[in-house]
């Protein structure tokens, strides 16, 4: 038995089948944008950290991983740095790492 439009209903639904399949690479695009840039933004924050290095602000340069942008910025003008606050982090990292993830229950 044939439904009344059936033939109609079959090419709109391959035409949009047909949508689908050519724009839903387009998702990726803005994670692509994001994932291209990281590396240039983590190459910009080593080479300030190189220089809070050589300025003897900070120890070793992946402790700028551990500064807020702002406390960063304000440590690139005024070469001074808390390092009690890297330290705290730090710490807190520590801990963060050895917490233990409760497991989901199913419910019954």
């Amino acid at each position: 038995m044939r439904m009344p439009d059936g033939e109609q209903k079959a090419k709109e639904t391959k035409r949009m089948i047909d949508l689908i399949r050519n724009y839903a690479g387009y998702r990726e695009y803005p994670k692509y944008g994001i994932i291209s840039r990281y590396f240039v933004y983590k190459q910009a924050l080593l080479k300030e950290a190189n220089r809070l290095l050589q300025a003897g602000v900070i120890h070793p340069t992946e402790d700028i991983y551990y500064l807020t942008f702002e406390e960063l910025r304000k440590a690139v003008r005024t070469p001074q740095l808390d390092y009690g606050i890297i330290n705290q982090r730090k710490e807190e990292y520590k801990v963060y790492q050895n917490l233990i993830p409760n497991r989901a229950k199913a419910i019954p």
